[in-house]
């Protein structure tokens, strides 16, 4: 498993790790709070394989991108120069 910081702009397949220390406790609850919403509108359409879509734990969200919606997408690469890159 590869970790890098930053954004990756050749991998579709990246999880995101965003802390809330990082981006701060507001931009942290829109984020979890878009995602949280996202990922309670259609129980049929996955994001990815695992059917992880994201994960919240201890001031962290974990993030699968790949499959994700764009909206979900758009607002996680809004922190892509905060986030930690995780490829599998």
């Amino acid at each position: 498993m590869k970790i890098r910081k930053g954004f990756v702009s050749n991998s579709s397949s990246s999880s995101f790790i965003i802390a809330k220390a990082v981006i701060g406790e507001e931009e942290y609850n829109k984020l979890f709070n878009l995602l949280e919403r996202l990922d309670c509108q259609d129980e049929d359409e996955s994001w990815g394989d695992s059917g992880q879509t994201w994960s919240a734990e201890n001031g962290y969200l974990l993030i699968e991108v790949n499959n994700a919606p764009d909206e979900a997408r758009n607002a996680v690469y809004k922190y892509r120069d905060k986030a930690i890159v995780v490829e599998g």
